[in-house]
């Protein structure tokens, strides 16, 4: 339950009260027709339709045929026709997903620039959207310079799978206009009826062109191919911890690897990735190296090969001669088991973490057995015991020795449910989450009053900024540069840079919980 609040969360402060509501119902009551979702949630057909309109673009909800269960990629699909009842459904993990936004925009800087950066960030922001008015958008903001070149790398982005078709839309056809006037030539002119998702590329029909519409595709952020590129990242980071052995040259190995099974791999929940070749990872290696002069020989990579395949290791497996998988699974396990120890030696010291240790490696144990083996004092080892089982982290088992079964003659054994362990961290991070969002929520909400009850001392362009996308936007220091000083108070000064630096402690915070989600749930 903690899960759906936060979603609802989530979508208040993005979008508002409203879509969060609509969310609610959706994600708590299941999938539901237009009239139902009316009904359940005490809103006028026009605000349902409002509020779906804009959840559908940022494909938080999908809509589907409730007979056949044929999915409706358009982004109005009750424009559609046809007599099939139309149900919607709550995308509750992408919801989840958009507390990741920051860090999909690093991501889009990282491997794209500043301009992959503002192409990430726009789609993010606005949902689906077609080729043209991506460009257009950042060129009307001004965060684009030119618009070949934003269009260039929106095509390299779309080949890498950064980003995808999320669906598309009819638009009344224009005899006088140039359908492909973009170097994107994705579109297509088709019949009204005609609702598949056709990526073949049709030449325009001169015939009777008052019943055609054009079909444009519109293309969304692919958040779901970058959060596997921040699991692999976490895949590299644990690699590079636990080998220290020529960290540097196996770490350029299994980045080379990674980079292969994500171009090659469409399923990410296996226990294996697919197999890639040797040559293949040293061609990857040595188009990855900065300079000619670091050129990866062929017996540093065997090195490197070994090491990652070391039973201590045993990152990956060799298939036959040449081949070699990622064991995906293991390395989940070990990302799981690491977050374990990192929350359990914050909450309760270094004391509980060899407790939590011991109870893995031994198994049940008595509780005297376990302070002798813990080798601490007995009023400390017992309140780190009894604090971990209050928080769920260890569980106590009662085993009766007669048939009254009275506890003065039973045997209680300690224990660790890993399986619960995750559970109850999930439980922890939803939580910690969902209090900072609503906090930080009520610190924009301080800040704008502050900044409106003071307007003689604030430019025209902070007063048109929006308050609901500073994590998107991250504009509290444009704000704060916008300000004129020279007519406000020093005690205003003050107040405003405080609650920005809390805004901006609360932001990280948030980053670091989902952080650990990402761990426990999506790895």
């Amino acid at each position: 339950m903690e899960k759906y609040i936060l979603c609802q969360e989530i979508i208040n402060f993005h979008f508002g009260e409203l879509y969060g509501h609509l969310f609610w119902k959706l994600s708590t009551c299941g999938s539901c027709s237009f009239r139902e979702l009316v009904k359940i949630s005490d809103l006028s057909a026009t605000k349902v339709k409002q509020a779906l309109a804009v959840l559908l673009q940022h494909s938080l909800v999908c809509a589907y045929e409730k007979d056949s269960g044929r999915v409706f990629f358009v982004n109005k699909p009750w424009n559609v026709e046809g007599g099939e009842e139309i149900l919607f459904e709550a995308k509750v993990e992408e919801a989840l997903l958009r507390l990741r936004f920051p860090r999909f925009i690093q991501l889009s800087r990282e491997y794209y620039g500043e301009t992959g950066e503002v192409l990430c960030q726009i789609l993010l922001e606005r949902g689906l959207l077609s080729f043209e008015d991506v460009i257009q958008v950042g060129i009307s903001q001004g965060k684009l310079k030119s618009s070949a070149a934003a269009d260039s790398l929106l095509h390299r982005m779309i080949e890498e799978r950064f980003v995808s078709v999320g669906g598309y839309e009819y638009r009344e056809s224009d005899a006088a206009a140039d359908p492909f006037k973009s170097g994107m030539k994705r579109k297509r002119w088709t019949n009204e009826d005609d609702v598949s998702l056709d990526r073949e590329y049709d030449e325009v029909e001169s015939t009777d062109e008052s019943r055609k519409k054009l079909q444009v595709e519109l293309y969304r952020a692919s958040t779901s191919f970058m959060n596997r590129v921040l699991r692999h990242e976490a895949f590299l980071d644990l690699v590079v911890h636990t080998i220290r052995e020529n960290s540097r040259m196996v770490a350029s190995c299994f980045r080379a690897i990674l980079s292969l099974v994500r171009k090659e791999d469409e399923c990410f929940e296996s226990e294996q990735s697919v197999p890639v070749q040797r040559d293949a990872v040293l061609d990857e290696m040595r188009s990855q190296a900065p300079s000619s002069s670091e050129l990866v020989t062929v017996d540093q990579l065997n090195e490197a090969l070994n090491i990652l395949q070391e039973e201590r290791c045993h990152f990956i497996s060799g298939i036959g001669a040449s081949s070699y998988v990622v064991e995906i699974r293991k390395l989940s396990q070990l990302l799981k088991q690491r977050a374990a120890e990192q929350l359990i030696l914050k909450r309760h010291g270094t004391s509980g973490l060899r407790i939590f240790h011991l109870l893995q490696d031994k198994g049940a144990v008595e509780q005297r057995q376990l302070l002798e083996l813990a080798m601490l004092p007995g009023a400390t080892a017992r309140e780190r015991l009894y604090a971990m089982f209050r928080d769920g982290y260890v569980v106590v088992n009662e085993i009766p020795s007669s048939s009254d079964y009275k506890s003065s003659r039973s045997f209680f054994l300690w224990s660790v449910d890993m399986s619960r362990l995750f559970q109850n961290m999930l439980f922890h991070a939803y939580k910690a989450t969902l209090n900072m969002l609503i906090r930080l929520k009520t610190l924009h909400a301080e800040f704008s009053r502050l900044v409106g009850s003071n307007l003689y001392c604030v430019s025209e362009d902070v007063e048109n900024l929006p308050v609901q996308q500073e994590i998107l936007e991250r504009h509290l220091s444009t704000q704060m540069s916008s300000i004129n000083y020279n007519a406000a108070s020093m005690e205003l000064k003050e107040q405003l840079e405080k609650l920005q630096q809390r805004i901006g402690l609360y932001e990280v915070s948030i980053l670091r919980l989902d952080k650990n989600i990402m761990c426990i749930r999506d790895i």
